[in-house]
């Protein structure tokens, strides 16, 4: 059933006729300069890994690097019929992720950017086995009118390289590479600080092997205090961190202006949604919150946009397809605004604590003379939050105004 199924994705997919060429000019450009950096597909897989967690367990994530492949797999939920209907697609909104909540993806792209990386990508798993192959005996001859990318081919031979290495009771992804000392310092940079998994939803470790020898693991481990947690690389400590939730009731007016936009630039779960959830996590040294120098922000996954924040922040932004930038829209104006209240709310909850006077390390002032529409949205907000949230502690360690402590 599983073989007729790709099989049958395949004859309609490999037709060769002006569509598909056309397909296979856009799936190329896409994959080679969309996705411009080596690395970004790693980014990938880990979203797709953690969208495809079971409710309720964790999903423990490995790579594992050999002379000729890279092999990535996960515990998670194997794939179906819709899952590999729309991994074969661009843009699909089959596999759901467009509505639900609990899940980082829906553009239906990221998975290409590993065809920037990669001629020959391999699944395993459960009753599927199929590839997508660049170098494929029926198009070799001329693999530029065929969109390979999104044509499954159904293969159940394992390279012999990695004979006795796939588990068939993870999700198996096989990745042909050409430059095994350039894929292992990717990996080693992209996980070096182990940030990465402070805000994936359900991934509880990350580990890295070449050749089957260990070379990292990472995760994430709570505290006595149910806020603070480690992160740890080799079991030893890496970081800690303060982390903090909040959850933000979306106004009329912002649900009527994303309302508007189109569903690539906003998916339905967002257009739907009355609440969101922003988290802040300061960085714990000596007992003491500090202030982090090019702090970046967050979508489960880091992008790469800096609006100078002593803290990490992490929130259902909207971004490009590369998952790198903000999209200038209404939605990022609001979250980015919210972070001027969610701050001063944390220094409110942090004051019968022992950081209650560390607001003086890592508060967020208003930016100077900015033209920056997401820095401007912070700037009036914050004039909002700073009259009306009490954060301060006075001598009797109750908490006041900045205005009432101003001499």
């Amino acid at each position: 059933m599983e073989k007729q199924f790709v099989e049958e994705l395949y004859t309609e997919k490999a037709k060769n006729d002006s569509n598909s060429r056309d397909l296979a000019n856009s799936l190329n450009i896409l994959s080679k300069t969309v996705f411009g950096d080596v690395n970004r597909f790693i980014f990938e897989l880990l979203q797709n890994a953690d969208d495809s967690s079971i409710k309720g367990t964790g999903n423990n994530v490995e790579f594992r690097l050999y002379n000729n492949y890279l092999l990535f797999t996960h515990t998670g939920k194997h794939f179906d019929k819709n899952d590999v209907h729309s991994i074969s697609r661009v843009g699909s909104r089959e596999s759901n992720k467009n509505e639900d909540n609990e899940k980082t993806g829906y553009k239906g792209i990221g998975f290409k950017s590993i065809f920037g990386s990669s001629d020959c990508v391999q699944i395993i798993s459960d009753k599927f086995k199929f590839k997508f192959d660049k170098n494929f005996h029926a198009w070799s001859a001329d693999f530029s009118t065929y969109p390979w990318q999104v044509i499954p081919i159904w293969h159940e031979n394992i390279p012999d390289e990695l004979e006795g290495c796939i588990d068939l009771e993870k999700v198996n992804t096989i990745i042909s590479i050409e430059n095994k000392e350039l894929m292992y310092g990717e990996i080693l940079r992209v996980f070096e600080d182990c940030q990465i998994i402070l805000f994936l939803r359900h991934i509880s470790s990350i580990s890295f092997y070449r050749n089957d020898n260990a070379v990292f693991e990472i995760h994430k481990d709570a505290t006595e205090n149910e806020s603070i947690f480690n992160l740890l690389y080799n079991n030893a400590v890496r970081s800690t961190w303060l982390l903090s939730d909040f959850i933000l009731s979306i106004p009329d007016e912002v649900r009527q202006s994303i309302s508007k936009l189109s569903e690539d630039e906003c998916p339905v779960k967002l257009k739907t949604a009355t609440k969101t959830k922003l988290s802040i996590a300061c960085l714990v040294e000596n007992n003491s919150l500090a202030k982090l120098q090019d702090a970046i922000l967050y979508s489960y996954l880091p992008t790469k946009v800096e609006l100078e924040f002593p803290y990490l922040v992490n929130g259902d932004f909207l971004l490009n397809a590369e998952r790198t930038q903000l999209l200038n829209n209404p939605w990022n104006h609001y979250i980015v605004g919210q972070i001027a209240w969610c701050q001063l709310r944390l220094f409110q909850n942090l004051s019968s604590t022992i950081f209650r006077y560390d607001f003086l390390n890592i508060l967020k002032p208003k930016y100077q003379y900015t033209s920056i529409t997401f820095k401007t949205a912070f700037n009036t907000e914050y004039d909002r939050a700073i009259g009306v949230i009490e954060f301060i502690p006075d001598s009797s360690n109750n908490l006041i105004l900045l205005s009432e402590c101003l001499v």
